[in-house]
């Protein structure tokens, strides 16, 4: 997760950040699921640490 992380904040400073950015299908598409993956685990310790 990690890993995923770091990726999916490096493409986002890319495109912030950079003159010239064009994210490529082929490279976006791959990130969804992982993405909904780490978006439920970080909600479920959230619930946990908040106790909800």
């Amino acid at each position: 997760m990690g890993r995923l992380y770091r990726n999916l904040f490096a493409l986002r400073l890319s495109g912030d950040y950079e003159d010239h950015f064009d994210a490529e299908e082929a490279d976006v598409v791959p990130l969804i699921e992982p993405t909904k993956q780490l978006i439920d685990f970080v909600i479920t310790k959230a619930k946990e640490k908040l106790n909800i």
